[in-house]
């Protein structure tokens, strides 16, 4: 057999492997009835009809604010793992707050509820994860409410002007953006995370400090160097919220 002949049929052979291989996978994992791409904890996730459309009741931001945890679930984990702290999953959460908006993006989930105040509370969920690596502590079921955050504006780059690295602190960083996303289980140190008015991520990286038992609330964290990214998903919750949740300015 010459050459050209040989790879002609090695060519095919692959073809032929490959079509009958992604037929051979559909028919094995037809979509699942809880596929987090359909529904999370028996709720449809929607991602085009309009919060003025979906959200039809609105809640105090004291009320919010009571009854969802203090702290995120990773700060949690960070700083007070053992202590009493209860994280609602969705099912909880929508008996006390029916859910009347679920979104899917970027491979995380998040709800909207409209404030009386203004701006929206945006619950962000934890711990869902594809269909083939569920079990019971993992199901969409037992999704958990890991991150909160209220918006009623989203600041603009310019508005982080006077914060300068080597002197400015988290405390600066607070004042600016008191919804900051803050991050600490990483090995280059804490950074927080805000959403700016133009849709992208003000990612500000702290020193790493002396003390281990550093927590959002201190004050001393002193910047170290600010970056902005655009839309992004996977180093900040905020990444993944749809430009038709933020909040009007």
């Amino acid at each position: 057999m010459r050459c050209h002949d040989f790879m002609l049929l090695v060519v095919m052979l692959l073809l032929l492997h490959l079509l009958f291989g992604c037929a051979r996978d559909q028919s094995i994992a037809p979509p699942s009835e809880y596929d987090p791409l359909v529904q999370i904890g028996g709720i449809t996730i929607d991602n085009k009809t309009p919060l003025d459309v979906l959200l039809t009741d609105a809640y105090s931001l004291s009320e919010l604010t009571v009854w969802f945890p203090s702290c995120s679930y990773q700060e949690y984990l960070s700083f007070h793992y053992g202590e009493e702290m209860h994280f609602p999953t969705i099912k909880e959460v929508n008996a006390r707050f029916p859910v009347q908006c679920l979104r899917w993006n970027y491979n995380r989930a998040y709800t909207v509820y409209k404030v009386q105040e203004g701006g929206f509370f945006y619950v962000f969920w934890g711990q869902v994860v594809p269909p083939e690596y569920r079990d019971i502590e993992t199901s969409v079921d037992y999704a958990l409410a890991s991150f909160t955050a209220y918006l009623d504006r989203l600041p603009s780059l310019s508005d982080f002007s006077m914060i300068t690295p080597g002197t400015s602190t988290g405390e600066d960083i607070h004042k600016i953006d008191p919804s900051a996303e803050w991050r600490f289980i990483v090995s280059s140190g804490p950074y927080s995370c805000s959403l700016l008015d133009d849709g992208k991520i003000l990612t500000v990286y702290y020193e790493r400090p002396a003390a281990v038992t550093i927590q959002r609330s201190d004050a001393e964290m002193v910047v170290s160097e600010l970056a902005v990214y655009k839309l992004m998903g996977q180093g900040s919750c905020f990444g993944t919220i749809l430009s038709i949740d933020y909040p009007k300015q």
